[in-house]
């Protein structure tokens, strides 16, 4: 399994990117919102899920855990195929679509090309209150970064998570100060 993936991104489009690691080019399918993140930052890591189809490999792409997490979710619901959680996640950002599904809105969900209302109210049916309310609730940039280079250091994300917290009663000046008292862990 391919969970992350770190190069140099040499070919970008709103929907695939191809990325060279060490040589090899990996074709990455991506949502518009890591478009916008590889234009600007074209060696950002991402975060991948790869799949096996009858007559396909599909290596998808994320630059945030929870993007990747939202879009593991709508693929367990029924009609919902890598290509329409790509088209829910360009539409949205991870936030705003968590928040159209915890508060049930249909018409806005169907108002994406391919999206109907009645796929648009299965994914509120089956989503409803299920996706993590730590996705819907925007964290500080500094708090997320250092959670992400806990979880990249081998830290498992809850416990990645548990140890920011703590060292953020600290009041560390920096990322950087930040990460070393969640290390130490012995807060």
């Amino acid at each position: 399994m391919i969970t992350q993936i770190k190069g140099r991104c040499i070919h970008l489009q709103p929907n695939v990117a191809w990325i060279e690691v060490h040589g090899i080019v990996y074709e990455v399918y991506i949502s518009l919102n890591t478009y916008k993140v590889l234009q600007q930052q074209p060696e950002t890591p991402l975060y991948t899920a790869l799949f096996l189809q009858p007559n396909q490999i599909r290596l998808v792409g994320f630059t945030t855990v929870e993007e990747k997490q939202v879009f593991l979710w709508l693929l367990k619901v029924g009609g919902i195929g890598i290509d329409k959680a790509l088209t829910l996640l360009s539409g949205f950002s991870v936030n705003e679509l968590v928040r159209c599904i915890e508060r049930g809105d249909v018409d806005r969900l169907a108002a994406l090309k391919g999206i109907g209302k009645r796929v648009a109210q299965r994914i509120i049916v089956e989503l409803r209150g299920i996706i993590p309310k730590v996705i819907a609730e925007e964290q500080p940039s500094m708090e997320r970064d250092a959670i992400q280079a806990l979880q990249q250091l081998g830290i498992a994300p809850k416990e990645a998570e548990k140890r920011v917290k703590k060292a953020l009663k600290k009041r560390p000046k920096d990322l950087e100060h930040l990460i070393r008292l969640a290390l130490r862990g012995d807060l």
